[in-house]
């Protein structure tokens, strides 16, 4: 995703989410985003609803591991290393998909709230998801536009990507 950040130096922020689609390098994996919405702006801290459908044609692994490649793309590019969990950060999703309540509640019949992600089309709207409060310096920091490849994989297989978002 694309983020253009505006961040104020008193901890608040509003990013504005560009565009969300499938990675080019990977148009076929078994978890393919069909569309997803968001609102055009994002206050950290805060939570910001969003809705994604999606179609995962093979169940995906139990251990399965998002990981978030972040570039902040002004001045010039530059790779956002991972500092306390944010940035270009590996993340484990299924304890992440368990502590989502309205994640968990629009999920379709038969799938429980938890992991492996099950085969099937998932339509999940007004998701709230938790956006951290990156402090003051950080916020400074951190202004400017972003591009993100988040690809998915199974902690114990991350040669296969089930798949990838940019």
């Amino acid at each position: 995703s694309s983020l253009p950040m505006r961040f104020s130096y008193k901890g608040e922020a509003n990013p504005v989410l560009r565009s969300v689609e499938q990675c080019a390098d990977y148009p076929d994996t078994d978890l393919m985003i069909v569309s997803g919405t968001t609102p055009p702006e994002v206050c950290m801290p805060g939570k910001m609803d969003m809705d994604v459908q999606t179609t995962i044609k093979n169940d995906l692994p139990a251990d399965l591991t998002m990981m978030m490649d972040l570039t902040k793309l002004d001045p010039f590019p530059l790779h956002v290393p991972c500092l306390n969990g944010v940035g270009s950060c590996p993340m484990a999703l299924c304890p992440i998909i368990e502590a989502t309540p309205s994640l968990c509640d629009n999920f379709p019949p038969g799938q429980p709230c938890g992991c492996p992600l099950l085969a099937g089309d998932m339509d999940l709207a007004g998701v709230q998801v938790d956006v951290p409060d990156m402090g003051e310096l950080m916020g400074a920091v951190m202004s400017g536009s972003y591009e993100s490849i988040m690809t998915l994989y199974g902690e114990s297989a991350p040669e296969k990507i089930v798949g990838c978002v940019k």
